[in-house]
């Protein structure tokens, strides 16, 4: 006779597949907030499939866009320590990135946004660094940081993982 711990294989599930449920395509903020009205839906997640290359220190980083429900599904997975942003100005890195550049918990950090180039060829921000490649930034912003995450493909592919809220014209999900 043996049995399960329930709540274990659910965290285990969580995991590996966040949502019960996916849709895509041309959804909007507003789509999603209509289908959060639906009665039995307990969460609807949000996360800006379009991420922000980044450099920090000299370190490569990939920035996503989500909101508190998407939050939710993943803290049990990945953070470490701290919180996820609730503000656009405040950020989650990698602890990677942390140990790489001594960051604490609350401090302002920052940020070089811009596009990788390869040969001339823009390159996903998550693409594995390459020492063919040039940053070319565009833009530069200051965050708090209040959370940090542990993520293995960022160890995999020397970019870092960072985080913060939806940008407000976020439009198509």
């Amino acid at each position: 006779m043996g049995f399960t711990n329930s709540n274990n294989s659910y965290r285990s599930f969580r995991m590996e597949n966040i949502a019960d449920a996916t849709l895509s395509g041309d959804l909007t903020v507003d789509d999603a907030r209509s289908i959060q009205e639906i009665e039995d839906i307990e969460t609807v997640a949000l996360f800006d499939s379009h991420r922000d290359s980044a450099k920090v220190g000299g370190q490569l980083l990939a920035i996503n866009y989500q909101d508190k429900g998407y939050n939710s599904l993943i803290e049990d997975g990945i953070l470490r320590e701290g919180r996820f942003p609730e503000t656009k100005d405040e950020i989650v890195l990698s602890k990677s990135l942390q140990n790489e550049l001594k960051l604490e918990l609350g401090s302002k950090i920052e940020i070089e946004k811009g596009i990788r180039y390869v040969d001339g060829q823009e390159i996903d921000s998550l693409s594995t660094l390459t020492d063919k490649e040039e940053f070319i930034s565009n833009e530069t912003k200051e965050y708090t940081i209040v959370g940090f995450t542990e993520n293995v493909y960022n160890k995999m592919t020397q970019v870092h993982y960072g985080a913060t809220m939806l940008k407000d014209n976020s439009k198509k999900l």
